[in-house]
């Protein structure tokens, strides 16, 4: 008889959040929060941000 191992691969989700400030002085601070979500959805989603709203700048936390 043969061995077999099965590998499980666990969902990696958490919460992240997505902090964008204007690049235009004003101190204006986006915040989106992302629950259970995969890190490369909130990395994605964030950057989508950035796009969105010319002048912000994000940060993934």
């Amino acid at each position: 008889m043969g061995l077999f191992l099965v590998g499980v691969i666990a969902s990696c989700n958490k919460d992240y959040t997505c902090e964008c400030e204007y690049d235009d002085g004003t101190g204006t601070t986006i915040i989106a929060d992302y629950k259970n979500v995969s890190k490369r959805f909130a990395e994605n989603s964030c950057e989508k941000m950035e796009t969105t709203y010319p002048g912000v700048s994000c940060t993934l936390k």
